[in-house]
């Protein structure tokens, strides 16, 4: 949705629409969207509203999706609308926080396929490494911004959160856990080499059943390569 919204508003033409149709509305969505200019009485819940009717109806191409494997689609977002949205919305940090390692912690997530099987036990043994924990579902747009834009090295579980990446400072080291059959996953690797961060993948092949999913297990290894 961003990047589309961002090409909109580089053409100043955000003001000649008079509804925008989002994929969720919700309080990131909402907050990001108002620095835009676009108003919540603006937005159609596409969750709520399956179909819509008006008298034009305006639609963006998908700016980086067109063909091949699905995962190596991600290399091609314009590098050109990454640093424009992070231009645009680091002026909007909110509170500072004093963490310069931070681990994204996923357990309230309501999306089971990335999940720690052992996130207690590695959150206790970060925090004796000075990690700073953050479940972002309680931040809003404004402090995830400033936390990103803070901290000097950044882990978690691969997922929608480490877009935050693009608010990070130049040579910020970004440590993305992925099971080792998603390794073809390059969303967040091609953010971080937009922005000139030091990306890495963690490949993870060790899983726990948990009621009717599967957990990612994580090892003493893992302490070794966060450094």
């Amino acid at each position: 949705l961003l990047p589309k919204i961002e090409i909109i508003n580089n053409q100043k033409k955000i003001n000649q629409f008079d509804y925008f149709f989002v994929p969720i509305i919700n309080h990131y969505i909402i907050d990001t969207l108002k620095i835009y200019g676009i108003r919540e009485n603006q937005l159609i819940d596409s969750q709520k509203y399956k179909h819509i009717k008006a008298d034009k109806i305006f639609f963006l191409e998908n700016i980086y999706l067109k063909s091949g494997k699905f995962q190596k689609q991600f290399e091609n977002i314009p590098k050109n609308i990454t640093k424009s949205i992070r231009k645009k919305l680091l002026k909007y940090k909110g509170k500072k926080f004093n963490f310069n390692k931070i681990f994204i912690d996923r357990s309230d997530s309501k999306f089971t396929h990335y999940q720690l099987h052992n996130n207690n036990e590695i959150i206790k043994k970060l925090k004796k490494k000075k990690f700073g924990i953050f479940k972002l579902s309680r931040l809003n747009v404004f402090d995830q911004i400033s936390l990103f834009n803070s901290a000097k090295l950044v882990v978690g579980l691969h997922g929608a959160g480490f877009a935050n990446v693009m608010f990070c400072k130049k040579n910020t080291k970004i440590y993305e856990i992925l099971k080792k059959s998603d390794k073809e996953m390059n969303l967040t690797k091609t953010i971080c080499k937009h922005i000139g961060l030091k990306y890495k993948k963690i490949l993870i092949n060790k899983f726990s059943d948990y009621k009717s999913h599967r957990q990612l297990l994580l090892d003493n290894n893992f302490f070794k390569i966060i450094k």
